[in-house]
């Protein structure tokens, strides 16, 4: 599937493409627009590129990036056109992207986590945690032990200096 482009402005390079300026909404609340800023911040980076572009508005650096979300893609910097300046196109944003950005924000609210493989980690030595048998110790030396379990479990011992690649038990 394609990415659907969004926010892509008129440029030398693209002069069929809409300039900003021309569409700004004063009406736009800033409730929804900081609703679809947050989803297009939250976007995957799709492509880098070497230059930066600035606002076509305001002229601050905006960017160097396209971001996607598998369904659309847009350049990095659309969020702040859309959060200071209420640009959207034709005084609406286009229906799919607004649905598409509700049910991302839902899916999400509504989501539980699932704690347990973390949880999990706790039965192991934490370096960190101060106890009886971490006090004194070096944190390398109490990573070092901690990881004793996991070199026992595996098979092999301690490489030294000057080993033939096999491990020493």
């Amino acid at each position: 599937m394609r990415p659907k482009a969004l926010g892509f402005w008129y440029s030398p390079e693209s002069p069929g493409l809409p300039h900003p300026s021309a569409l700004i909404d004063p009406d736009w609340s800033e409730s929804e627009r900081s609703m679809i800023f947050d989803c297009l911040e939250g976007g995957q980076l799709a492509r880098r590129f070497m230059g930066v572009s600035s606002c076509r508005i305001c002229g601050i650096p905006n960017g160097s990036a396209e971001l996607t979300d598998g369904e659309f893609i847009w350049p990095a910097g659309l969020g702040h056109y859309m959060l200071e300046h209420s640009v959207r196109r034709r005084g609406r944003l286009p229906p799919a992207l607004l649905r598409h950005a509700l049910v991302r924000l839902a899916d999400l609210e509504e989501a539980s986590t699932d704690r347990s493989w973390w949880l999990a980690t706790r039965t192991m030595a934490c370096p960190w945690t101060p106890t009886a048998a971490n006090s004194g110790r070096s944190l390398s030396a109490r990573l070092y032990a901690d990881a004793e379990p996991f070199r026992r479990r595996r098979g092999g011992g301690v490489r030294t200096p000057g080993s033939t690649g096999k491990t020493q038990s």
